[in-house]
């Protein structure tokens, strides 16, 4: 048998070989001890370049490579090591086994591992062929399986992507961050350079004729109609980002209205290579504002689950590496098309994004009902109570605006207090709700301005009235019968002394009827006023049935009211619209993040002390939002300036009068702080904005 290898100079392939290197299939190593000069004919045949193993050698470990090893090198336990550090899935080590020692075979194919083959010397070629063509092919096989684990793993993390983006997609609850967040996560999962989201909307426009012209109403108005637009919602470019307005075009507007009225799914390799008998065109004004170079498209709809379009994702460039920026000299070789893969990924991903967008209408939908039905409840009852209208809303706004302040200060007992929009959304509902228990209160004690009912001033005022036509009666009695017994010629000093006692009882019966008219004010009653009152049960005038007095008991205890219009039990009365908000909102099902409503609404007249009501609660049992809705509503009851039966109170003295409460122990006084150094009362000043 010949000789394969001796010792002795190595050397290079021939030109010819170098001339296919761009088609090589792998290099080969060769150690020192071998020569491969009879072997070039092989080496081409296989599109093999040799080139010698020199310490220390710099080889592309994840290019293919052989290592042909001569037993002699391996002496050199610096050349073993390295040949095995080098050795791996995309390598062969063929060895040639000159001494005969199988020994050496076996150890070095228990180090080495993977693709191995020992051949003794002297190796013929086709011995060396067939280590070649097999160490090549086990390489393939290598190559092959590890690609196909790069991409069981790569699909197994979009799968696992897609979990995820779904979770993040049902907790995103705006609507711009889940537009935003849809067209980031489609990006993420393509690795696109850009992207664009797009959605069918319905928007108003003026009905045309078959001529082109404005259609109109019998009263010369335009009529109007609605029809689907496509609208231009998200842009996002990694490579050249640039301020982005949303805007509306007609649905069947280049690529992404094709995607949007048929369904399809647009995918190109090169955008602007796009064949002549698609029915769309692509636009490439962006392109030519920013030097942009627009190359793979990828544009999917968003089908929800009816089965309808609401939208379409648009993806471009899908690049080698995320981080890479594009530019017009490395396009071409940093972007690659979309791949089968990356359309069903996407169209899945999509899926989920036209659920939750839907999902997230909904949601608004439901939220502006909500709304509708909470205005129209505030109306029903101010329109109850017309001298408190407006209140429950600037109520609202002090609130919120109180809150917001606290998010911003942050400090002593206010420090970790902190509220967040749904908290926020959560206090204006309160606040706005705070009094619509009133619509469990009877109407005449609800819009009670004065101490005496109108129908009982009415009935009072129809006394008196009698009884002065009974004195008038009594006293032109009296005058006639003097008359009639003294004659003409002796009366009239008698007379002028009978109308001298009508005047002043006359007058004693108007002043009693002017001091019910005084103290029937919700104003406080001093104690001569009081002592008068008694005078008035007394008082009584000629009915059918006999004297009768001027001025019932009952209405004598109501006059009789110390301050303000309302005795104990009407007082009673209009405290208990607290509870009866508390259990109207409680029929309500809350969402989650709004389930403290009534709680809060509930709270808004406890007092620190305890002394307030419904329940007495103390400042611990308070919740935070309760307190400074308290704030708020003692604020605006003082301050109104559209109440009938009282007067504004000047800002000052309602401050005054609110810091006269805190040092009382009724209201928190660091939050009385908060609303006086950021003036939240400024929010509902008449010709406000807010």
């Amino acid at each position: 048998m010949e000789v394969l290898l001796r010792e002795g100079t190595p050397t290079q392939t021939g030109g010819a070989l170098s001339a296919q290197s761009s088609e090589l299939t792998a290099l080969v190593y060769y150690t020192p001890d071998l020569d491969l000069s009879r072997f070039q004919q092989l080496l081409a045949e296989l599109r093999l370049h040799a080139l010698p193993f020199e310490r220390p050698a710099l080889v592309d470990v994840k290019a293919r490579h052989i290592f042909i090893v001569g037993d002699a090198s391996l002496t050199d336990t610096r050349t073993a090591q390295a040949i095995l550090d080098l050795h791996g899935d995309a390598s062969a080590i063929v060895l040639v086994n000159a001494t005969g020692q199988t020994a050496l075979c076996d150890q070095l194919e228990r180090d080495a591992g993977g693709v191995f083959t020992c051949l003794d010397a002297p190796v013929t070629i086709r011995a060396l062929r067939y280590a070649l063509r097999t160490s090549l092919r086990q390489i393939l096989l290598h190559e092959r399986d590890r690609r196909a684990q790069m991409d069981l793993d790569r699909r197994a993390s979009q799968i696992a992507d897609l979990h995820h983006v779904g979770v993040a997609l049902s907790a995103v609850h705006d609507i711009d961050a889940l537009q935003n967040l849809i067209l980031t996560k489609a990006r993420g999962i393509t690795s696109a350079d850009a992207g664009s989201l797009y959605l069918i909307v319905d928007e108003e426009q003026v009905a045309l004729d078959s001529e082109g012209e404005p259609l109109r109403d019998s009263e010369g108005k335009p009529v109007l109609t609605h029809v689907k637009v496509l609208s231009f919602n998200q842009s996002q470019n990694f490579s050249n980002p640039s301020d982005f307005k949303a805007f509306r075009m007609p649905l069947s507007a280049g690529v992404a209205g094709h995607v949007a009225t048929t369904g399809n799914v647009v995918q190109h390799d090169d955008i602007y290579q796009l064949p002549p008998d698609v029915p769309y065109i692509f636009n490439r004004a962006f392109d030519e504002q920013t030097g942009y170079r627009s190359k793979s498209m990828l544009a999917v709809p968003m089908i929800n689950s009816d089965g309808q379009i609401i939208g379409v994702i648009q993806l471009i460039n899908r690049k080698y590496r995320e981080d890479v920026t594009l530019t017009a000299d490395n396009v071409d070789t940093e972007v690659i098309a979309f791949s089968h893969e990356d359309r069903d990924l996407t169209l899945s991903f999509a899926s989920q994004a036209a659920v939750a967008l839907d999902n997230n209408r909904l949601i608004e939908n439901i939220r502006t009902l909500f709304e509708g039905f909470v205005t129209a409840a505030v109306q029903a009852i101010e329109s109850r109570d017309p001298t408190t209208s407006g209140h429950s809303g600037r109520v609202a706004t002090l609130t919120v605006g109180l809150a917001e302040a606290i998010n911003e200060i942050g400090r002593g007992d206010l420090a970790e207090a902190h509220f967040g929009p749904e908290d926020l959304r959560e206090i204006r509902y309160a606040s706005v709700l705070h009094d619509f228990g009133k619509v469990g209160v009877r109407e005449h004690v609800l819009v009670k301005a004065k101490k005496l009912y109108d129908w009982q001033v009415q009935g009072i005022r129809g006394r008196f009235g009698v009884a002065r036509a009974a004195l008038e009666s009594r006293f032109l009695r009296r005058k006639l019968e003097h008359l009639l017994r003294h004659g003409p010629q002796d009366s009239a000093e008698a007379l002028a002394q009978l109308d001298a006692e009508f005047v002043r009882e006359l007058a004693q019966l108007e002043a009693s009827f002017h001091l019910v008219r005084k103290v029937n004010e919700p104003s406080v009653v001093d104690s001569g006023s009081l002592d008068q009152l008694r005078n008035l049960a007394s008082l009584t005038y000629p009915s059918f049935d006999g004297d009768e007095v001027l001025i019932e008991p009952g209405e004598l205890r109501k006059l009789s009211i110390a301050k303000g219009s309302l005795d104990d039990n009407e007082r009673l009365e209009i405290e208990s619209h607290v509870t009866h908000t508390y259990k109207f909102l409680t029929k309500i099902p809350w969402t989650h993040d709004l389930r403290r409503v009534p709680e809060i609404a509930w709270a808004h007249h406890e007092k620190l002390d305890g002394s307030g009501y419904p329940n007495g609660l103390t400042a611990e049992q308070i919740p935070l939002q309760s307190k400074m809705m308290t704030v708020a509503d003692i604020f605006d009851a003082l301050t109104a300036w559209d109440r009938p039966y009282k007067k504004a109170v000047p800002l000052d003295k309602a401050l005054q009068i609110l810091s006269w409460e805190a040092n009382d122990g009724h209201i928190d006084s660091t939050l009385l702080e908060v609303f006086i150094e950021r003036e939240i009362y400024r929010l509902t000043e008449r010709g406000s904005s807010s």
